[in-house]
C-alpha cells in the first residue's frame, strides 16, 4: 500500500471513530469536546475533498454510508426534537390530529407516553412539523409501536437512504451542469450533514432529496413532476417556498405556469388535514414562534436586539422578528426576479443567496439549518457555506451551561468570519470576471 493510500486509510478510520464517539458518548454540556472533535472531522473532511479524484465513485459512497453508520443506534444527543417528532407519531396512529391538540391536552395511552412528554422541548405549542413529516413518524411507530429506540433506528435509517439516493442525484446534476463530479463530496462527506441529519434525525435531509429530484427532473424537462417533488419538500419543511419565485427566471413562462399551478394543487392535497380552520390557526400560531418568541444565533437580529433594549427597555422581538422575516422576504424575491433568465450556475447561486439572506435576518438559526446552503453551494464556485457548517457549531455552547446561555463572543466570530470569507470570495469572484472580460 503506498504512502497517500496509508494516510487516507488512516484519515478515514479515525473519522469513523470520531462519529462513533460523538454520536455515542458525548455529552451536549461537553462542549471543548465537542468543538475539538468537530474541528478534526473538518480537517479530515478538506483532505479527503482534496483526494477525492483518487476514488471511484462507489467507494466515496461507501465511505459516506460507514460514516453515517457510526450513528445506528445513537440516541440523539446534540437536539431532543426527536421526542417531539415520536409523540406526533403515536398521535397520527392513533386517529388523532397532531395539529388539534397540545401535548398536555392529550388525553389517550400509548407507549412511553410519560418519557416522551417529560424529554419533549414543546409541550405547550402545537406541531409545528408539516403533513408529510407526521407521515414520516408515524411510519416509524408503525415499525416499532412500543421502542423509543425502535422509532429512532427507523427514522434513522430511512434518512441514510434519502442522503445516498441524495448523493446518486447530485452526481447527476452536476455532470448535466458539466461540473466536477467530485463537488458531491462537499455535501455527502460535510460533518455538520452527518452529525445533524443522521444523528440529530433533522429532516432537511428529506427536504434536500425532493429538492435535488426536481431539479434534476427539471433538467429532464419533466416539469410536472419536478413540480410534485418540489411541493414534496414543502411538505416536509416549509423554507423551500420560499424559493419558488425563481423558477419564473429558470423557466418559459407556460412552464412556470404549469409548474406553478402543479405546486399549488399537489401542496393542497399534501396540506389536506391543516384544511379545517382550527388545526390551520394552530400549526400557523406554532410556525409564528420562530418570529415572535424562538431566539437561537442569531447575527443582525441580535445586533437590532441589543439597540433595542437599550433605547425601550424590553426585548422588541414580537416586533422586530416579524419585520426582519418580511425583510428577508422582499430580498429573496429581488435576488429571483432580479435577472431576466437564471440559467446554469446563475440558478443555484440565487438559492444559495436567497437562503443566505433568510438565515442572516432569521431570529432563530439552528446549525442544522446550514445544510440547505451546503447543499446548493456545491453547484456553484462559492464555499462560504462550508466554513459556516463549521462555525455553526460553535452555538453549541449554549448548552455548555444550565442556564442555556450563549456566547456573545462566540457568535460574533461566527459571523464575522462568515461574512468575512464571503466577501473574501465575492472579491475573488469580481476580479476573475474582470480577468475573463479583459481577456475577451
Amino acid at each position: 500500500m503506498e504512502g497517500s493510500q496509508i494516510k487516507r486509510v488512516g484519515v478515514l478510520l479515525l473519522m469513523l471513530a470520531l462519529y462513533f464517539y460523538l454520536g455515542n458518548f458525548l455529552e451536549r454540556s461537553n462542549f471543548p469536546f465537542l468543538i475539538a472533535g468537530i474541528s478534526a472531522l473538518f480537517v479530515g473532511y478538506i483532505f479527503l475533498f482534496q483526494q477525492s479524484k483518487a476514488w471511484h465513485w462507489k467507494q466515496i459512497l461507501l465511505i459516506g454510508v460507514l460514516f453515517r453508520l457510526a450513528f445506528l443506534v445513537a440516541i440523539p444527543n446534540l437536539s431532543d426534537d426527536y421526542f417531539r417528532f415520536i409523540w406526533d407519531g403515536h398521535l397520527v396512529m392513533n386517529g388523532v390530529n397532531p395539529y388539534d391538540f397540545l401535548p398536555t391536552e392529550v388525553a389517550i395511552e400509548f407507549p412511553n407516553k410519560e418519557d416522551l412528554l417529560a424529554g419533549m422541548n414543546s409541550p405547550n405549542y402545537y406541531s409545528v412539523y408539516p403533513p408529510i413529516t407526521q407521515g414520516i413518524y408515524a411510519f416509524s411507530v408503525w415499525l416499532s409501536p412500543n421502542s423509543i429506540l425502535g422509532n429512532i433506528l427507523v427514522l434513522r435509517l430511512l434518512i441514510i437512504l434519502s442522503e445516498v439516493l441524495t448523493f446518486l442525484l447530485i452526481r447527476a446534476i452536476l455532470k448535466n451542469n458539466s461540473l466536477q463530479e467530485k463537488n458531491a463530496t462537499l455535501y455527502f462527506f460535510n460533518p455538520l450533514c452527518i452529525i445533524e441529519f443522521v444523528g440529530g434525525l433533522h429532516f432537511e435531509a428529506f427536504v434536500i432529496l425532493f429538492l435535488s429530484l426536481s431539479i434534476w427532473l427539471m433538467q429532464k424537462n419533466r416539469i410536472i413532476f419536478s413540480a410534485i417533488s418540489w411541493a414534496i419538500a414543502i411538505g416536509i419543511k416549509l423554507v423551500p417556498l420560499l424559493l419558488i419565485a425563481a423558477f419564473i427566471r429558470k423557466l418559459q413562462l407556460k412552464k412556470a405556469l404549469l409548474f406553478y399551478f402543479t405546486i399549488a394543487a399537489s401542496s393542497l392535497l399534501l396540506f389536506f388535514p391543516l384544511l379545517n380552520l382550527e388545526s390551520w390557526f394552530n400549526f400557523k400560531s406554532s410556525v409564528d414562534l420562530y418570529f415572535k418568541i424562538f431566539e437561537f444565533n442569531a447575527s443582525v437580529y441580535y445586533l437590532i436586539r441589543e439597540i433595542g433594549e437599550a433605547i425601550i427597555g424590553y426585548n422588541p422581538i414580537q416586533t422586530v422578528g416579524p419585520i426582519l422575516s418580511k425583510i428577508a422576504i422582499g430580498i429573496m424575491l429581488f435576488l429571483q426576479l432580479r435577472k431576466k433568465k437564471l440559467l446554469g450556475q446563475s440558478f443555484f447561486e440565487v438559492m444559495l443567496f436567497s437562503l443566505l439572506a433568510y438565515y442572516l435576518l432569521a431570529s432563530t438559526v439552528h446549525p442544522w439549518y446550514v445544510g440547505m446552503l451546503v447543499f446548493f453551494c456545491v453547484f456553484t464556485s462559492y464555499r462560504f457555506a462550508i466554513l459556516w457548517s463549521f462555525l455553526a457549531f460553535l452555538s453549541y455552547f449554549a448548552y455548555s451551561n444550565a442556564d442555556y446561555q450563549e456566547s456573545h463572543t462566540l457568535i460574533a466570530i461566527e459571523y464575522i468570519s462568515l461574512l468575512g470569507f464571503l466577501i473574501y470570495e465575492l472579491v475573488q469572484k469580481k476580479q476573475s470576471f474582470a480577468i475573463l472580460k479583459n481577456r475577451e
